[in-house]
């Protein structure tokens, strides 16, 4: 049995239908770029509104009498802009500014002011946030006055001391209100390091203005960072070398010591350490030595001091053998002897003539009688 004929075998009608539905959707395609082109296209026909809000915009003081000081006000405030997208978009922080009113002649104390914003497109509208700010209007009054400084107590290493301190600039221009002005017991830097320092070094410090109570003052300053040039020294002392020889063999030599190379060292450290010291040793090593020579010593830094110079001095070491000595000195001694044994010899001697002259003179004598 034949299976009926479906009209999708027909080739030449399938190719019809995938051309028409090709056809379609290329008309479709063209049809939505042709939209957007053409909204795009009308788009520089026309003008565009929009907005921008821009975040941390500074706040300046505005018109205002030269005897007031404002306090209190906002650092910054937000600040969004609407108008043509065209402007918008060009617009930048640096174009405009954001101020007071006028306050020309207002009165002292707290008082309620509108922020303004100045040079901004006459197309441009723009909204302030916070657009109104309590502030404290009070006389003003300006004084310069010489920075100080304060040292922590951990800037130097052992040994070190502060030579000079140079800062820049050395004094400030202070302005406020009368009444704080003079609370101001002290204006300074503290110096201070991350490790502790050996050497000379220049840092920028913040400036702090302070009451008496060691409390910061809400007071204008013509800078608020200094420079301090810092002068680190060692602290040193002159002091004699004592000789400390090490193996002497004082039963077979006799030695003696004189300096040939520095008889004075220095040395570093804290001040009340090198206030307690008058010398330092000079370790010799004679323990290998039987003859007058000349040998290099060792300079021993005393306790808690950092260093000495110089680390080494020469020293003459005449040595005298005690065996020797005692060799010289015992061969008189047997001369000695021979020269007693000789002279008791003549005595005995003489002793004999002078009893045998006695025997003589008597049996003269019998001989006689």
């Amino acid at each position: 049995m034949m299976m009926k004929e479906s009209i999708f075998d027909n080739i030449w009608f399938v190719r019809i239908i995938s051309l028409a539905f090709a056809l379609f959707l290329y008309a479709f395609v063209s049809s939505e770029n042709s939209d957007q082109f053409q909204a795009i296209s009308n788009q520089q026909f026309a003008s565009i509104e929009t907005s921008e809000t821009i975040s941390n915009v500074p706040v300046y003081l505005g018109e205002h009498d030269e005897d007031v000081f404002v306090s209190e006000m906002p650092e910054s405030v937000t600040v969004k802009l609407t108008g043509p997208r065209n402007i918008i978009t060009q617009v930048t922080v640096e174009d405009f500014i954001v101020q007071t009113e006028d306050i020309r002649g207002i009165d002292s104390g707290r008082q309620t002011i509108r922020l303004i914003a100045i040079g901004l497109p006459e197309e441009i509208d723009y909204q302030i946030t916070p657009v109104r700010h309590v502030v404290q209007i009070s006389r003003r009054e300006t004084v310069t006055l010489p920075i100080e400084y304060e040292l922590d107590d951990n800037l130097l290493a052992e040994g070190f001391e502060i030579g000079e301190i140079t800062l820049s600039p050395s004094e400030v221009t202070l302005t406020g209100k009368a009444e704080t002005i003079a609370d101001i017991d002290r204006v300074l830097i503290k110096i201070n390091r991350d490790t502790p320092q050996s050497e000379n070094f220049i840092q920028k410090y913040r400036l702090q203005i302070l009451n008496s109570e060691g409390q910061l003052l809400d007071v204008n300053a013509s800078a608020s960072e200094i420079d301090a040039d810092v002068e680190v020294v060692p602290i040193v002392k002159d002091v004699d070398l004592s000789i400390v020889p090490v193996g002497e063999d004082t039963s077979k030599y006799a030695y003696e010591y004189a300096f040939v190379g520095p008889a004075q060292a220095t040395i570093q450290a804290n001040t009340n350490v090198l206030n307690q010291i008058s010398s330092a040793n000079l370790i010799v090593d004679v323990s290998t030595l039987t003859e007058t020579t000349t040998v290099t010593g060792n300079l021993e830094l005393p306790a808690n001091v950092v260093s000495g110079n110089p680390t080494t001095s020469d020293v003459q070491i005449i040595i005298t053998s005690l065996v020797a000595e005692e060799t010289s000195s015992s061969e008189p001694t047997s001369e000695t002897a021979e020269s007693s044994i000789d002279s008791s010899a003549l005595e005995s001697i003489s002793s004999e003539d002078e009893t045998s002259s006695e025997v003589s003179e008597e049996t003269s004598s019998q001989s006689s009688e």
